[in-house]
């Protein structure tokens, strides 16, 4: 919210973004963004009850260059084919659009520790091996950069501790997690 506020300035009539889709929307999110006078917001998830539309990560249905903002946390690590989706966010994003793409990182590994037949394993065997049992995969910090670089995105990874958001020590934001926000 900091940085929808603060950077792109979503709440202010000198807003950098005009057209949004929010992935898996956060319901703590959608009320305000739903206010903050988008001419385009619309919410998707693969659960049609839980959003405007039911949508598929992996073959979005809007045209190339739709959205200045795609939001998306907390989604890619559920996704058995990433290299899809993110492939999908990127050609959805209007040039110079931002991706802010959360997911759960290690950073003391350099791999990813994933499985593609991830989905056929208990719930129990994927709880242990991920974290949680609707999990395919743990990315690694720079693995994950570098699988959003190659899909076409620039991706920046803001550290809270160094950041100008204001209120952000009040926010109680971890300062090991990094945002991570790719452009195209």
């Amino acid at each position: 919210m900091l940085y929808l506020r603060d950077e792109l300035k979503l709440f202010s009539a000198d807003r950098r973004v005009n057209s949004m889709l929010h992935i898996a929307p956060e319901w703590t999110l959608r009320k305000p963004l739903l206010k903050c006078g988008l001419e385009t917001y619309i919410t998707g998830n693969l659960d049609p009850w839980l959003s405007d539309v039911s949508l598929d990560i992996t073959d979005i249905p809007y045209p190339n260059k739709s959205f200045d903002l795609l939001m998306a946390n907390h989604v890619l690590e559920h996704v058995p084919d990433d290299t899809k989706a993110m492939s999908e966010i990127r050609r959805v994003l209007k040039p110079g659009g931002h991706a802010i793409l959360q997911v759960p990182l290690t950073y003391i590994r350099e791999k990813t520790i994933e499985d593609k037949d991830a989905l056929s394993w208990t719930d129990a065997e994927r709880e242990t091996t991920f974290g949680q049992r609707d999990h395919v995969r743990i990315y690694a910090f720079a693995d994950y950069k570098r699988r959003l670089s190659d899909a076409g995105l620039t991706v920046n990874a803001i550290d809270w501790t160094t950041c100008s958001f204001r209120q952000a020590e009040k926010a109680v934001l971890n300062p090991n997690e990094r945002l991570i926000v790719g452009t195209k």
